[in-house]
């Protein structure tokens, strides 16, 4: 029997001794691979940490060197404090394409929760070279929360801010607004872009957003009501040339800039010019007296067109009477007019409308200023045409500052948008006496009390103004077409709000008897603008007998008797 090299009990025992090594081995292997997988864990919880805890400065170092951090612009309010454009912070959806897994998957699972994207251009950004594209910004709450649950590789947040209004369309003349970078690219936010930002205080506005509510509601409705294809409004303080109300129609959503048609972004308040029609014969009046080349008692013979070469200028209501200016300003008399500013004279004409400010653009806190045309070559035949409204374009802005002058006592300021803080009024330039502007109130009271400004009164308030309607201009040649203009002030007596309301090519129907002119469209919202808006300026209502004084009986008695 032959012997066995390794006895079984020597065999057992190197067996055992290996498998001791081996565990030894396994363990310390284990040990290796957990060792890492909680190394590994501590430094991604850490980086999850450090991501959690970033303030917003450090945070853009983490997504990518073309994003920028937005800094907060500060709000812009009314006069009253009430808030008309913020801001909210949001997030926006970004991408690195090196980091994205699948392209196509990650298109269609991010079209799917923002039904607003088009997979093909999704696609392309996930598809792209680039280290980094935007896909979506300002997401609402809920889409953050969508896509965040779907943890695609490659897509994350950044933190930005998005301008809101919370009006809507109400103040997008005023306002102007951002773009999707938050920065200003019309109106106050154009304006005062930098300033927004620099200056964390906010900017408070002159505009009342009560008032403004009222003065777009009135021309919308009338607008409606006669089928116009435009309309503008405007209010403001009479001693200061603050704008407490503006409005531009039709108007945009400030939210979606992008869907607004051009045409609705322009203000024709402060960017249109237009001939105003008779609405410049408070111009010419209150010139025409402050030269002294006329008195209020002058007569003119109105009972005659006038005639320039070919041409015959006539009254839209003619007179055949000897008129003296009450008469001649009561029935709006063309005629009478370039009497008036033929015997001012041409240079004195020209000077005086420089006065007035109608010669240059008006300096205002919007980027969206419309300059006047003017004659290029100025004759006797431009200052009569000029005389009653044809002949110079200027905006609605201008002509109703100028306004604001001849009634306040004389001064021209600055129209603004600002509040005006008290002890801060602009000093202004003296235009005309107080004698001419207390003249110029009686004139414009007598127009609404007896003339074609009759439907603009109401009751309680002390209402003065002038119809301007005027032909517009297409290819050149005037059409049937009118923009028709009612400017006023109240109360009379003192006058404290110039109100001024225009409406382009409106259509006469059977409640204005067929009319299409301003007695009948723009008058009648200047009541309801008055009848709404007085409480909330702080004018108070008076008793008829109260709002009349023996000058104006002795105005109105003289304007009503007819001289032949």
């Amino acid at each position: 029997m032959k012997e066995l090299r390794n006895p079984p009990s020597a065999l057992n025992a190197n067996r055992v001794k290996k498998a001791a090594v081996s565990d030894d081995m396994a363990k310390t292997r284990l040990t290796i691979v957990m060792v890492g997988f909680i190394v590994a864990f501590l430094v991604i919880g850490g980086r999850l940490g450090q991501l959690m805890l970033l303030s917003p400065e450090d945070e853009s170092e983490f997504v990518n060197a073309g994003i920028k951090e937005e800094i907060a612009r500060a709000d812009i309010v009314d006069r009253n404090g009430v808030i008309l454009a913020t801001s909210l912070v949001t997030q926006s959806l970004y991408v690195n394409p090196k980091n994205v897994i699948s392209p196509e998957i990650t298109a269609k699972q991010l079209a799917q929760v923002l039904p607003d994207l088009k997979y093909e251009t999704v696609l392309t950004k996930l598809k792209s070279q680039q280290g980094f594209a935007w896909i979506k910004r300002n997401l609402t709450p809920q889409q953050q929360s969508a896509v965040y649950e779907m943890g695609l590789p490659g897509i994350g947040f950044q933190r930005e801010e998005k301008r809101v209004y919370p009006h809507g369309s109400l103040f997008s003349h005023v306002l102007g607004c951002t773009n999707v970078d938050n920065k200003g690219v019309s109106g106050i936010e154009k304006y005062f872009d930098e300033a927004l930002i620099s200056d964390k205080s906010p900017l408070e506005l002159s505009i009342d957003m009560r008032v403004q509510h009222i003065l777009k509601s009135e021309i919308q409705e009338k607008m409606k009501q006669f089928k116009a294809i435009g309309g503008a409004g405007l209010i403001m303080k009479v001693d200061t040339s603050e704008v407490v109300a503006m409005c531009s129609l039709p108007d945009y959503n400030p939210h979606e800039i992008a869907k607004t048609a051009p045409e609705n972004m322009f203000n024709m308040v402060t960017s249109g010019v237009y001939e105003v029609g008779s609405s410049m014969k408070i111009l010419t009046t209150a010139l025409a007296l402050e030269s002294g080349a006329v008195k209020i008692n002058s007569r003119f013979d109105i009972s005659e067109p006038i005639r320039v070469g070919r041409f015959k200028i006539r009254d839209y209501h003619p007179k055949k009477i000897v008129a003296d200016i009450p008469q001649i300003f009561l029935h709006s008399s063309n005629i009478g007019m370039i009497h008036m500013v033929k015997a001012v004279g041409v240079p004195a004409h020209q000077d005086y409308l420089k006065k007035f400010g109608l010669l240059q653009a008006p300096i205002l806190e919007l980027p969206e200023v419309g300059a006047p045309i003017v004659p290029g070559e100025w004759k006797e035949l431009n200052s009569m045409s000029m005389a009653y409204g044809y002949g110079i374009c200027i905006s609605p802005m201008q002509i109703s500052n100028a306004v604001c002058s001849t009634i306040n006592g004389g001064i021209l300021r600055r129209p603004t948008l600002l509040k005006i803080k008290e002890g801060h009024k602009d000093p202004g330039i003296r235009v005309v006496s107080e004698k001419t502007s207390h003249t110029m109130r009686n004139l414009l009271r007598l127009v609404v009390q007896h003339g074609t400004g009759r439907n603009a009164k109401a009751m309680g308030y002390d209402i003065g103004g002038k119809t301007g309607t005027a032909e517009k201009v297409v290819n050149g040649k005037y059409s049937r077409d009118n923009i028709v203009t009612f400017i006023s002030a109240f109360p009379m007596s003192d006058p404290k709000y110039l109100v001024m309301v225009m409406v382009d090519k409106p259509k006469g129907n059977k409640d204005s008897h067929g009319f299409a002119t301003a007695g009948w469209i723009a008058a009648p919202i200047v009541k309801n603008v008055v009848a709404r808006s007085a409480s909330m300026l702080g004018v108070t209502p008076i008793e008829e007998e109260e709002a009349t004084s023996p000058e104006y009986e002795i105005f109105k008695a003289n304007a009503l008797v007819e001289h032949h």
